[in-house]
């Protein structure tokens, strides 16, 4: 089961940046739209490289170092932008976090080894972000919530990355088990949370694709 749930992981992590690629081609102009795009491409060329490296047995921590700190620099720009906050905040959180990420990896760890701690604070950042932002929107639309691609955007955002923290957490524990079942049922978990994160950002995609072709204007 475990290599049937790692390949349902890897092809729904290809299938929002398919449609992703497709709206950006019919409606490139939504500067919402073209983070959120610039977000899932990088995703995918990252996680190729990751995939990669893995299969052939080779280091790839660096990868995914790089992968957390652009990822949430993308998504801290589309909340920031999608929340309509002035630009003056969000320089300041990115000055912050870059800041924060500067630090880090000079003092504290290296890009060459796999910053678990960094990660986790990283993601609970775009937790909170995606949890005020539903909470917005469910304060500002009181009907049709699961037509609204915001509402599948949050919703992936905090199943993906509170999926990683949970994961990363006892990732340590998993190194040091020589128990075969538990580390093939937490690879399982870890793929399934994945899979279901990738789903509901397949499902943002073709709600903005279904809005597009009845010719709603994106807000």
């Amino acid at each position: 089961m475990g290599i049937v749930f790692a390949k349902l992981s890897g092809i729904l992590t290809f299938l929002p940046i398919v449609l992703a690629l497709y709206l950006y081609y019919r409606n490139g102009s939504d500067l919402k739209l073209r983070i959120l795009v610039s977000i899932f491409i990088f995703w995918g060329f990252i996680e190729s490289i990751i995939l990669y490296l893995s299969n052939n047995k080779i280091n790839n921590h660096f990868w995914l170092n790089i992968n957390c700190i652009i990822t949430t620099i993308l998504f801290l720009i589309y909340y920031f932008v999608l929340n309509e906050f002035n630009r003056r905040m969000l320089y300041c959180s990115l000055g912050l976090y870059s800041s924060f990420s500067l630090m880090w990896f000079c003092f504290y760890g290296s890009l060459l080894d796999w910053a678990i701690p960094y990660i986790i604070i990283s993601n609970i950042i775009l937790i909170a972000l995606s949890a005020y932002s539903l909470m917005q929107l469910i304060n500002r639309e009181q009907e049709d919530l699961f037509g609204f691609y915001e509402f599948w955007i949050h919703a992936g955002v905090l199943v993906y990355f509170t999926g990683s923290i949970l994961y990363l957490s006892i990732f340590r524990i998993m190194l040091k088990s020589n128990d075969f079942t538990f580390n093939s049922n937490l690879q399982d978990v870890h793929s399934i949370i994945n899979s279901i994160g990738n789903l509901l950002y397949t499902i943002a995609f073709i709600c903005l694709i279904r809005n597009y072709k009845r010719k709603y204007i994106l807000q």
